[in-house]
């Protein structure tokens, strides 16, 4: 049986959901809302570009994830394990099981890459 592809539509809903829930987030909506400002609009079209690209090889997604990430001092791993425990409710709530697996796993392995570069740049 073959598994159906993750939609853009899907990618969508799970950006729009995540980034609400960050920007209401004690941790991460003031580190959030300090670097993104007013750009909101351009920052989730930029992440549902990014995802795109990650989950359907789109190519959509332009930019360098690491030096971005580098230039925010207020990182740390406490605010990635949020990160990634709010990424993951959200993936649940809004994506079936297989593909709410996928992308956890991929955002798992995303984070070790950005910590290993901000670590090295």
């Amino acid at each position: 049986m073959k598994r159906e592809r993750i939609t853009e539509d899907e990618i969508r809903t799970l950006v729009l959901t995540f980034y609400a829930r960050v920007r209401a987030d004690e941790a991460l909506g003031p580190v959030f809302d300090a670097h993104v400002g007013d750009a909101w609009e351009a920052h989730l079209d930029k992440m549902c570009d990014f995802w795109s690209s990650i989950l359907l090889a789109t190519a959509r997604f332009t930019g360098d994830p690491i030096r971005t990430h580098a230039r925010v001092p207020e990182i740390t791993p406490d605010l990635f394990d949020r990160w990634l425990e709010l990424f993951a409710e959200v993936a649940g709530d809004v994506l079936t099981e297989v593909h709410a697996t996928d992308v956890v796993a991929r955002a798992h392995r995303m984070r070790l890459v950005l910590e290993r570069g901000i670590v090295a740049g």
